[in-house]
Parts: C-alpha cells; sequence; structure tokens
C-alpha cells in the first residue's frame, strides 16, 4: 500500500529545526517514517551543500541510510529528489517533509492525499500561514475564475496542532501521537491515475487508467494508451499482483495500451482475466487478433470474462473485497464501477463516461471517493449531453448520493475555460471535497 506523505508548516514562532532529530531518537519504531530534510538552497542546489540545522556528516550519514533531502521550488522539485519521494512513497514508507507556507499550493498540487499539519504557538496565529501568498499561488496553477475563497478551501491545513504554553518536546509529542493515528487507522485502498484524465486524445495526451491496490491484491480499470510508458516502466509494478484488467467499453481510448502492456510483461507466466461488456469483448478479441499473439512467444495466459448490463453485476467476489458493475448512459455498452471493502465498508465508484443517470447515482451513493464523468463546463453541455455528463452535473450526482469525496475526470479542454471553472460548477451543487483528476497521483480510502 501507498505511504502516507506527512507536510509539516510552521506558524510564527515556531523553532522546528530539531523536529526530524526528535522522530528519530523518541517516535520512529512503530511508524515506518522516512524524512525529507528542509534545505535552505538557493536555486541552485550544491550536492555538498550543507543541509539546514545538520552537519554534513550527520547529513552524508542520512543519505546513506537511505534517507533524502529535499527541496521543493516553484514548479519543480530541484535535486531530483522528487523520484525518490514518490519510490518510497510507493513502497509504503511513510515520509514527512517541512516546507514553507508558499509551497503548500506545489505539494496540494502534486500529492493531493497528503496529510498538512499546522504548528502554531496559539490559535489566532493561524492566520499568520498567510492565505494572500496561497491565494496569488494557487492562482498562478489554477487560474483566476471567480475570485472567492472557496477556490482555495483545499490549501487549508488536515490539522492544526497549538503549542500554547507547553515546549517544543510536548509539541512534538502531540504531533508524533496524531501521526501516528493516522498511520494505524488503516486505509485500505490506494487508487493510482494513469495517464491524462482529459477527454480528448492529441499526440501529447493519452487517456486515464487507474490502478486499485488493495492487500489482497490490485486492478487495472481501463487500458490508456500510454500506460506502461508513462506508469509501468517508470514506477514499480508487479503484474503477479494484478487480479485482472476490466475495460469499460470498447472506445479506443479505454483498451489501446492493452498491447502494449502484455507485451511488456510476455515472459510472465500468469493467467490474466479481463473482464468487460460483452460487446467489448468482441472487439477485444479483433484487437487482440491484428496484433498476431498467437504468433509471439507469449506466457501470460489470458481469459476473457463477460460482465452482464445489469445494476449490480458482480464481476469479482474476494475474501477482501469484491467489485459490482452497473450500466452507464453512453453511446456503447458501457459500465460504472464499484469496488468496496467487506471488512470496513470502504467504497469507491468509477462512473466512467457517462450521462447523467439516476440508475448510476442509485449505484454511487454513500461513496467514500468517487470519480466522476466531467466532459466539461454545463454551458457546453448540449453537445455532450447524450454520452457526457457536465461538472455540475458531476456536482449533482455526488451530493444526490452523498458521496464523501468527487474527482472529476474526462474532462475535455475544448469545453472548459479553466480547471477552475469546473471546480465551481460542481462546488456550487455538491458540498463536499472536489478536486480534479491528474496524471500520476494517488488517493486513498
Amino acid at each position: 500500500m501507498q505511504g502516507y506523505l506527512f507536510v509539516i508548516v510552521e506558524g510564527p514562532d515556531i523553532d522546528g529545526s530539531k523536529l526530524f532529530s526528535y522522530f528519530m531518537e523518541t517516535a520512529t519504531g512503530d511508524l515506518n517514517l522516512f524524512f525529507g530534510h528542509w534545505w535552505t538552497a538557493e536555486s541552485q542546489v550544491d550536492v555538498q551543500a550543507q543541509p539546514y540545522s545538520m552537519s554534513l556528516e550527520h547529513f552524508v550519514n542520512y543519505v546513506n541510510a537511505g534517507e533524502f533531502s529535499i527541496w521543493w521550488a516553484r514548479g519543480a522539485v530541484l535535486y531530483g529528489i522528487k523520484t525518490d519521494l514518490d519510490t518510497a512513497l510507493a513502497a509504503g514508507k511513510n515520509v514527512i517533509i517541512r516546507i514553507h507556507s508558499t509551497m503548500l499550493p506545489e505539494i496540494r498540487q502534486r500529492y493531493p492525499e497528503s496529510v498538512v499539519i499546522a504548528l502554531i504557538r496559539t490559535l489566532d496565529l493561524i492566520d499568520e500561514i498567510p492565505k494572500n501568498i496561497y491565494r496569488q499561488a494557487d492562482r498562478e496553477y489554477q487560474g483566476d475564475a471567480s475570485g472567492t475563497d472557496e477556490t482555495f478551501s483545499d490549501l487549508a491545513p488536515d490539522r492544526i496542532i497549538l503549542m500554547e504554553d507547553a515546549d517544543l518536546s510536548s509539541l512534538y509529542s502531540k504531533l508524533a501521537v496524531y501521526i501516528g493515528s493516522v498511520i494505524k487507522n488503516h486505509k485500505v485502498f490506494d487508487v493510482t491515475i494513469v495517464g491524462d484524465t482529459v477527454g480528448a486524445i492529441s499526440p501529447c495526451v493519452d487517456k486515464g487508467s487507474f490502478i486499485v491496490r488493495h492487500e489482497f491484491g490490485d486492478l487495472l480499470i481501463d487500458a490508456a494508451a500510454g500506460l506502461t510508458q508513462s506508469f509501468v516502466k517508470k514506477r514499480h509494478f508487479d503484474i503477479k499482483k494484478l487480479l485482472g484488467i476490466i475495460v469499460t467499453h470498447d472506445h479506443i481510448d479505454h483498451f489501446l495500451g492493452l498491447g502494449i502492456f502484455l507485451h511488456y510483461f510476455r515472459d510472465q507466466p500468469i493467467d490474466l482475466p479481463i473482464y468487460a461488456p460483452i460487446q467489448t469483448l468482441a472487439t477485444l478479441r479483433n484487437y487482440f487478433s491484428t496484433l498476431r499473439f498467437k504468433r509471439m512467444s507469449i506466457a501470460v495466459k489470458l481469459h476473457l470474462m463477460p460482465i452482464v448490463l445489469a445494476p449490480g453485476t458482480m464481476v469479482i467476489d474476494l475474501p477482501g473485497f469484491y467489485l459490482t458493475a452497473c450500466p452507464a448512459a453512453h453511446s456503447r455498452d458501457t459500465i460504472a464501477l464499484r469496488i468496496q471493502d467487506r471488512k470496513s465498508g470502504a467504497k469507491i465508484v468509477f462512473s466512467c463516461d457517462t450521462a447523467p443517470s439516476g440508475l448510476i447515482t442509485e449505484f454511487m451513493a454513500h461513496s467514500d471517493l468517487l470519480f466522476h464523468d466531467c466532459q466539461g463546463s454545463h454551458r457546453f453541455s448540449k453537445i455532450f449531453a447524450d454520452d457526457h455528463s457536465s461538472s455540475f452535473q458531476a456536482g449533482q450526482a455526488a451530493q444526490a448520493a452523498m458521496v464523501r469525496r468527487l474527482v472529476l475526470t474526462h474532462y475535455d479542454p475544448k469545453f472548459y475555460l479553466n480547471e477552475a471553472e469546473l471546480i465551481h460548477e460542481a462546488r456550487e451543487v455538491f458540498s463536499g471535497p472536489v478536486s480534479m483528476a491528474r496524471y500520476n497521483q494517488i488517493y486513498t480510502v
């Protein structure tokens, strides 16, 4: 499972220089923590530069021990450390980093599931983590569409820990207790967005796929053209943990990446089920025939499994979780998907490509995380009304279904001014958190 990223933002008069030393000495035993130390470098980072509040000798020891330092810069991560951070998180390591408040929009953009913790002396100082800086930074990333505080609500800390009259050791102790409670409150699903998530294909853009991870195994939902190149080759992916591939329908942007994906793993002697509507399976048979897999030495054994188009159809039934399907409102036979953990009841729903549908709304009721089709702004909805939803309609469906979190996906740049417009439309009717799906983002439940 994906590790947690804990982001520490310090208020005025809080000296966080001894934070990592405290955790290393007293709190790391059960928490599986890694540390991204705060650099004070300028625009260029020198490998031999001395990190903040740490001798070069100690820093080298930490690096040799497998820990590392990062410095967030506007629009980029210097020193190539982001790759190491992603690798640690993907390996299940829980990472703590310290940042300046101006870097928070960058963190939220790159790591939407990060846990942001503000350390302050008293509650009246929280405004000193300056909102005007957040606004300016957010405009740089999202565009200034509405000018309201709603646009920036996702930048608020997830937790505020007060120092009050206590000393730093007591403050760090509170922080350790909170971090420990987050880690030990076990998450059951990771969802990684693979490939871009726009609703149009171009030479530079691939449609999105989803990799769902659970302790019982992984699922791949759809196969974007860039699946193998953009994700599998760049990040650790164990096909032996893959329980199956679900292709939601037979539009080419949802299965074109299967050929390269299977060719990449052709030497793996595994049985791999591919689940899809009957109409889609017929298309896949023709697709695989064109690829001439029969003339290749391929160890992967494919099993094409039909999905019946009926509400609540059981697709995969395992001791740890189960996957059900429901017909979507689209031009081809298409399914929405619901994955539910048996023990906790945690539930994730993928609407897939769909126009507004009462059947889908009922299907996704009370889900913890909803990935909903959003072709564009509602003012363009007449253009795609038969096959897709607008951001406003996605928000309506999420509110009616009483879901906890909404992620907009499949958006097409032809049908909106900027992303803030889509977020604003969804928030007009949905009271929960709303975000845009992005390449390589990881969501947890």
